[in-house]
This record gives structure tokens, sequence and C-alpha cells, in this order.
């Protein structure tokens, strides 16, 4: 299969001349329950080929804008630490492009990296996140920067609506 969201054309689909962007980040160090996590970008861009990319309400189709899917770009020989600023930094880069960014994961502590990136850009952000967890621990088996504590690494540099749902 060809990385790609929403199975799009050639055309559609290119790092140059498209709109948006999927950007994929399969973290997986931290979780405590449940695993496969890493697994949640690539089956999210599987599942977009099945869908309905015509939107009715408003007459067009999106995807006619272009959708670039970005390359998986983690290690799992990398510590932590390391893939947390290897997430800033290519967030960083990527926000550089002008494109509408939406990024796949992955564990949760990916949030804080991507959100630092787009402080930098857009200074007075807030962030609504939607979760059946707060994720506001000061920390979680003996790290800050467990997917348990994204959120509190998020509140502690701008404005935060929780929408907590089970």
């Amino acid at each position: 299969m060809i990385w790609n969201f929403g199975d799009l054309d050639p055309g559609h689909r290119g790092e140059t001349g498209t709109r948006f962007a999927v950007v994929a980040v399969p973290l997986e160090r931290t979780t405590s329950y449940g695993k496969g996590a890493a697994g949640g970008p690539a089956a999210i861009v599987e599942a977009s080929r099945y869908l309905e990319l015509f939107d009715e309400q408003y007459g067009i189709q999106a995807a006619d804008e272009g959708i670039w899917t970005v390359e998986p770009f983690l290690s799992d020989a990398e510590t932590l630490d390391r893939n947390l600023h290897l997430i800033y930094s290519k967030s960083a880069d990527l926000l550089k492009s002008g494109k509408f960014l939406v990024f796949a994961g992955g564990e949760h502590s990916m949030t804080p990296p991507v959100v630092r990136a787009y402080l930098e850009r857009y200074p007075n952000l807030s962030v609504l996140q939607f979760d059946a967890h707060a994720d506001l621990r000061p920390e979680y088996e003996g790290t800050p920067f467990s997917h348990a504590c994204a959120m509190r690494r998020v509140v502690e540099s701008c404005p935060v609506v929780e929408v907590v749902c089970s």
C-alpha cells in the first residue's frame, strides 16, 4: 500500500501543491495499559481509503486541495527525550510550510512538543482536548513526560479546555 491518506491520486498527495498534511507520529514509549498506540497512524491512513471525500453540505471535495501524508519519523531505538525533541523540531519545520497540519498518533506524550511548536508560531494559542482522561498528573511511572502527564505539560504553557468523556 502507498502511504497516502484518502488513497488520493498522485496529483493530490505530494509534498508540493497540497494544502493539507497528515503527520504520522507512531510514538509508544510510556503506555501503561493497552499497547498498540504506535499502530494508530497506519490504521488511520489505512481506514482513510474508505472515507467519502465529497462534502455534501458544502458541495466540494476538500481533497481536491491535496493532502500530503508525511512519512513517520520516529525510531524505536531512540530515547523518549530524543523522540520528543524530534516531534518538536519536525512540527516546527512543518509549520513553516503553511499547510493545515493534522497530527495522528501515537500516545499522548506527543502532544506537548507539538503544542510547543505551535506556540512559537501562534503565541495566543489555546488547546481544546477531547479525551477519556484528563492526563494532568505531574509525573507518572517516574517521568513527567508520560502519556498520563501530557496535558499537565500543555497547561503549563497555554490555556486548555478539556472535555473528558467516558
